[in-house]
Formats: structure tokens, C-alpha cells, sequence
């Protein structure tokens, strides 16, 4: 499994790709956003980047950093799946005054 960064309509989202090969890959057109910051409006939710998932107890939880409208500074926000194709926005799970980048 390996989760991206991909651009969606000049917008940052996370995409996830499943391959035999890393060859495969690397050449890949597809894009696919898994999450997005649409999902995160709520949130005041402009850009998604730089994620990171684990799996606990039968579900996919994927950790990101979260871009804000109006603040102009990254949180860190959550998902989570148990299919690794629909996935829940969880919110906001760290914030600080500060920008945060994750991982």
C-alpha cells in the first residue's frame, strides 16, 4: 500500500494506490483522492498533505496535515476506514498555535 499526496483541482487531497511493483507504481496517471479537504469544510478544511496511517483494531485511521482558510496554519486531522476505499472524517485531532506538519 502506498498513500500520496496528489493534487485535486489545484487542491492537495491523499490518494492510495495498490500495486504488485513499485515499478508499476511510479508510472502511474490514476488519480484517486481518498481524502480531500472537501471532506473537511466543517473544519475549515483548504488542503490536505503529508499523511500517515496505522491500523488498530480493524480499521485504517490516516493522520494528515490539515491546511485552515482563515487561520492560514496546519492542523492535524483523522480519518478512518475498515475498507480502505470509503473513508470517515474523524476532525481535528492536534492543534497548536502554531503550524503544525506531520509526520
Amino acid at each position: 500500500m502506498v498513500i500520496e499526496v496528489l493534487p485535486k483541482k489545484g487542491i492537495w487531497a491523499v490518494g492510495l494506490l495498490r500495486s504488485p511493483s513499485l515499478e508499476t507504481l511510479m508510472s502511474s496517471t490514476v488519480l484517486n483522492p481518498i481524502v480531500h479537504a472537501d471532506q473537511f469544510q466543517k473544519w475549515n478544511g483548504r488542503a490536505v498533505a503529508d499523511p500517515f496511517a496505522i491500523y488498530r483494531e480493524g480499521a485504517w485511521y490516516l493522520f494528515f496535515e490539515l491546511f485552515q482558510k482563515r487561520s492560514g496554519i496546519a492542523v492535524i486531522g483523522a480519518s478512518r476506514s475498515t475498507n480502505l476505499q470509503d473513508w470517515e472524517p474523524l476532525g481535528i485531532v492536534l492543534r497548536q498555535q502554531h503550524h503544525l506538519s506531520y509526520p
